[in-house]
């Protein structure tokens, strides 16, 4: 085979390959989506730039790889790398990631909890004492107000009298 055929079908391939990372990059997308609710706003937003990345990369690829120029063919198969991987790999993988990071976050989440046990319980405890303390704080606080209050009194009344 010749040299430029051969440089086509590598090229060809290249095409193909960038279709399925394009597409598979797209399910963590979708994993990210069911893992956090969004609203229109942000999956538009997400999709706009999510879609300028790919013509970026896309662009590099035909810039590196055939000086800018576009070639149909190369089209064709990131279209036929999408729709195969779409077909084939998309689905069970979009499950099963969804199920494994759900399970991760979960027992990362049910880690942190535990370790924040201990922490948690010393600050409800601490609030507790708080609060009776103020009560305590409250009453003590009359108390010295009273007496300084009859003390005052008592030195205007001395004070007065001469």
């Amino acid at each position: 085979m010749s040299q430029d055929i051969i440089k086509e079908v590598f090229f060809l391939f290249h095409s193909f390959v960038l279709g399925v990372i394009i597409t598979f990059v797209y399910d963590w997308l979708l994993i990210l989506r069911r893992m956090i609710k969004h609203n229109i706003f942000f999956i538009s937003l997400e999709d706009f730039f999510f879609w300028v990345l790919c013509a970026i990369s896309v662009f590099s690829m035909l810039y590196e790889e055939n000086n800018g120029t576009l070639r149909w063919f190369a089209v064709a198969g990131a279209f036929l790398g999408m729709i195969i991987y779409k077909k084939t790999v998309s689905r069970p993988f979009v499950k099963i990631g969804f199920g494994v990071l759900s399970k991760i976050t979960e027992v990362v989440g049910k880690g942190i909890t535990l370790l924040l046990r201990p922490v948690l319980f010393f600050i409800k405890k601490s609030q507790k004492t708080c609060v009776q303390m103020g009560h305590k704080g409250g009453r003590l606080g009359k108390y010295v107000k009273n007496r300084l209050t009859s003390y005052g009194k008592v030195l205007k009344m001395i004070l007065c009298k001469r």
